[in-house]
């Protein structure tokens, strides 16, 4: 049986011999048989447990270079260590990177409050969507004077606001918001959706926060 321990000294995973079992497959033996398969030399061996099953893992002795990667080349292979089968072959893969974090109602709230929206009146309330993200969804409300960001849909919307995940993310780190902006809000990563007559929207203070995103 192996165990992980975290710091506390927690087991956080373990890997369990389900049912008796016989090494016949000697550790010399198993090197011949990952040479066979095309494992590279130098190797190195230990025991481990896939499934409940003994095995010797065979691997590489090596430190992987891009040519590898890109080569998805063959650097170990695990061992039945009773019948000398091969369970698993093992190469190297890239890992495929990780999906954008959504946007969190912090960053959205920076957004606006480095384009200093002050026109909306209160009560004034619209729905902000993000782009090329994960759907998130807010609500954004002028409410005595300022402006308060909240996770969820808007049924009775002023308007809704369609953002791209990367252009807030990029507005947020530059140096100026707003003329970021201005400058790259363009190709469809800045919609507007209306729910009011424009009179009413206009009266509502809109005008400006167009104004801050569009240019």
């Amino acid at each position: 049986m192996w165990v992980q321990l975290n710091y506390e000294r927690t087991v956080t995973g373990s890997k369990v011999v389900n049912a008796p079992q016989r090494i016949a497959v000697t550790r010399v033996e198993a090197k011949e048989l990952a040479r066979q398969q095309g494992v590279p030399e130098p190797f190195s061996s230990s025991p481990v447990i896939r499934n409940g099953i003994i095995c010797w893992r065979v691997i590489w002795e090596h430190i992987p270079t891009e040519e590898d990667y890109d080569a998805e080349r063959l650097y170990a292979v695990d061992i039945n260590a009773r019948t000398g089968d091969i369970l698993a072959t093992l190469r190297y893969v890239r890992a495929k990177p990780l999906p954008p974090g959504p946007i969190v109602v912090a960053q959205l709230t920076a957004l606006l409050e480095r384009l200093d929206v002050t026109a909306l009146e209160d009560g004034a309330s619209f729905e902000v969507r993000v782009l090329n993200s994960s759907g998130e969804v807010f609500t954004v409300t002028r409410s005595f004077g300022r402006l308060v960001v909240q996770q969820g849909a808007n049924a009775d919307a002023d308007i809704t606001l369609w953002l791209d995940r990367e252009l807030i993310m990029q507005a947020l780190q530059a140096e100026d918001t707003r003329a970021y902006l201005q400058k790259h809000a363009g190709g469809g990563n800045v919609r507007v959706e209306l729910h009011k007559n424009v009179v009413v929207l206009q009266k509502k203070g809109y005008m400006q926060l167009y104004t801050q995103l569009k240019g």
